[in-house]
C-alpha cells in the first residue's frame, strides 16, 4: 500500500458511495452467515464447531486507495471528496458521466 508505493484500487458502482455518511467509522459492517466460508456447494469444509465470523467487507481509510474504479472510471478519492465538498449530486453526476 501506500508505505510500501504499492498502488491499492478498490473496485465498487458508484451507488455503493454513499456522501451522507461524513467518515468510514459510521459504515455499518453487514456480516454474513458462516456457511459463506465453512460450505462450498453444500459441502462442509471446516471443521465441525469452528467459529467463523464472516465480514462482508472492511473500511479501507481514503489514505490508502490510489482509485475507486467504478463503471464510469477511475476516481481518486480526493476526487470524490471534493464532489461531495462541492454539494454534487452524485445521481446527477453520474448521468453527466454518460453524456
Amino acid at each position: 500500500c501506500r508505505e510500501n508505493g504499492v498502488p491499492f484500487y478498490v473496485a465498487a458502482p458508484l451507488s455503493s458511495i454513499d456522501f451522507s455518511i461524513p467518515t468510514g467509522d459510521l459504515i455499518p459492517i453487514e456480516e454474513r452467515g458462516p456457511e459463506e466460508v465453512t460450505h462450498v456447494f453444500g459441502c462442509q469444509i471446516a471443521p465441525e464447531g469452528v467459529k467463523v465470523r464472516n465480514i462482508a467487507f472492511d473500511v479501507t481509510p481514503a489514505k490508502y486507495v490510489t482509485g475507486i474504479i467504478t463503471e464510469k472510471g477511475v476516481f481518486r478519492p480526493e476526487d470524490l471528496h471534493r464532489l461531495n465538498e462541492e454539494g454534487a449530486d452524485l445521481e446527477s453526476f453520474m448521468m453527466k458521466a454518460d453524456e
